[in-house]
């Protein structure tokens, strides 16, 4: 786990893609496929890639765990809305390196801490 940069604000997410985790979780696949959701999630949410840390993926479809970190609490606070926002629309869908994408299920959870 990386250690926040001091001084910056934390936020802790959760998003869930469909799928069938097996095909990722304790899988070779696993790395290049949080590489691939931290590369979407920082463009979805307007975030420098390096924002988007601490990637875990686990099963239950595909469950990703992640932080947000960032200097401005009220740029944390926007891109977290901006996680519900896309996630409760269903329009956050992640482009995979292999020519495929993942759609986020319509259940997040996300906070601040």
């Amino acid at each position: 786990m990386r250690i926040p940069i001091a001084g910056n604000n934390i936020g802790y997410a959760r998003v869930e893609f469909d799928g069938d985790c097996q095909n990722i979780v304790d899988t070779d696949e696993k790395k290049q496929f949080l590489n691939d959701v931290r590369i979407g999630m920082a463009i979805h949410l307007s975030l420098e890639e390096s924002a988007v840390t601490n990637m875990d993926a686990g099963c239950g479809s595909i469950i990703v765990n992640f932080t947000i970190e960032h200097s401005n609490i009220t740029v944390l606070n926007s891109s977290i809305e901006k996680l519900g926002q896309l996630t409760t629309s269903g329009n956050l869908i992640i482009q995979l390196t292999d020519g495929s994408s993942m759609k986020v299920c319509l259940k997040w959870f996300a906070y601040n801490f």
